[in-house]
């Protein structure tokens, strides 16, 4: 199995997902309107779970910034 690491292109629009994890956290990037996490948060959801992920974007869309807030979750998430 190929790592993400390995295969993350350059630009994260030209991402394509190999997974239904990839693919959900694609479409939460688009939602948020902020591709600058993409890889974090698919690296996340391959070592913990897609539905961390998914519970640190529902927490960020109840909040003013949702973006940076996902951002700041994701981010904590994958430094513990």
């Amino acid at each position: 199995m190929t790592s993400i690491l390995d295969r993350f292109p350059k630009q994260p629009e030209e991402f394509q997902p190999s997974n239904v994890s990839e693919f959900t956290i694609l479409q939460i990037s688009r939602k948020i309107g902020s591709f600058k996490d993409l890889r974090t948060s698919v690296i996340a959801a391959e070592r913990y779970s897609l539905s961390a992920v998914i519970r640190a974007y529902q927490k960020a869309m109840s909040r003013p910034d949702p973006g940076l807030s996902f951002r700041s979750d994701i981010r904590q998430l994958t430094e513990q």
